[in-house]
């Protein structure tokens, strides 16, 4: 593959026809944290397909029919709130799994993509998938990470629940139930075995990565509004709360993470809640809101409301350099509301001539 002719180093923006929540009659608080999208190949064809979770009304798959064209496909899988495409049962195809707000837990599409017998017809191009259940699955999502967490080679799950959304829906104690908080599912023969982690979450994201440099992945909760963000990393069977960052963001939105130089080296970014831009349009319109809340920080503790850029120093240790390389409340679009268009973007056109 080559880039195609005119091809230059921007995003050119290309439109998919899916929008999430155009049923819902009025966006309640926590409804407007909106939804999300998965990429990952699902039939085994060697490109990217897409899987956009909705807040009120059914999944979509987009099938990639290569050249940013795409297929779409409803999936009865409805009030979703994250999405990820993973092999769960390691059979060489990718399956899908959704968390929910409300009252749900995770569901499990698994893709019977290497079974023909499955498939609506011997002519069918794309696989199918069907509802299974995550034995030992039973906790609260609104957010997940799939990972290898225990290195015995086999995917396990941690998920996190949104206290404030199990109070919208009766729960008077989310940190007293027994399906909140922040949970890790270890895989065991096919089934999950469930150890908690912490019963207070807000959790919006989770991030499995190694964040000591140990060799060994660490489990970041990333909690909304004044609850701390909290990292557990693993001593033999027991997982232990550590402390490595100067600086987290407040409310935290989504975490990302990556070689973002090309260096070799992790680089975290943290999302707060932000203006998607800082034109004065836009802050005009978020002045009045931004100007009742007021940054109230105990001391030791290490939230601020902006967003945060986490990479290592020449010591190893991990520093908020957000203001001094420029990241701004733009990297935040798109979180701000569940009634965004989807649009995918490309730095350039292939051709396989």
């Amino acid at each position: 593959m080559h880039p195609a002719s005119g091809c230059s180093d921007a995003f050119v923006a290309h439109r998919l026809d899916f929008t999430t929540g155009t049923r819902l009659r009025e966006i309640s608080t926590y409804i407007s944290n909106g939804a999300g999208v998965a990429a990952n190949d699902l039939d085994n064809d060697g490109d990217l397909d897409l899987v956009f979770a909705s807040v009120d009304r059914e999944a979509e798959i987009f099938w990639n029919d290569g050249s940013l064209a795409f297929t779409s496909q409803t999936l009865d899988d409805r009030f979703g709130r994250g999405v990820t495409i993973v092999d769960v049962d390691a059979d060489g195809w990718n399956d899908i799994v959704f968390t929910h707000r409300g009252l749900d837990g995770v569901s499990f599409w698994r893709n019977h993509g290497g079974d023909e017998s499955i498939r609506p017809s011997p002519l069918a191009p794309r696989p199918s998938f069907t509802l299974q259940p995550l034995l030992g699955v039973d906790s609260y999502a609104y957010a997940m990470a799939w990972g290898d967490v225990d290195g015995d080679g086999d995917l396990d799950l941690v998920t996190g629940s949104y206290g404030v959304e199990l109070l919208q829906h009766g729960i008077d104690s989310p940190a007293a139930d027994p399906r909140a908080g922040v949970v890790l599912h270890l895989q065991q023969e096919g089934s999950w075995q469930a150890h908690v982690l912490d019963r207070e979450a807000e959790t919006l994201s989770i991030a499995i990565a190694d964040l000591t440099g140990d060799g060994q992945p660490e489990i970041w909760a990333a909690n909304d509004f004044a609850l701390n963000d909290k990292v557990w990393q693993r001593d033999g069977a027991a997982w232990n709360i550590v402390h490595l960052f100067d600086q987290t963001s407040h409310s935290t939105m989504t975490t990302e993470w990556g070689d973002l130089d090309n260096s070799g080296g992790l680089t975290i970014f943290t999302t707060d809640m932000n203006p998607y831009d800082i034109s004065p349009r836009t802050l005009a319109a978020w002045a009045p809101m931004m100007n009742q809340i007021e940054e109230h920080r105990a001391a030791g503790d290490p939230q601020v409301m902006a967003n945060v850029l986490q990479v290592r120093d020449g010591a190893g240790r991990w520093q908020n350099q957000a203001t001094r390389r420029g990241s701004t409340p733009r990297l935040e679009l798109g979180r701000a509301t569940a009634t965004w268009t989807r649009t995918v973007y490309s730095t350039c056109m292939w051709s396989t001539a």
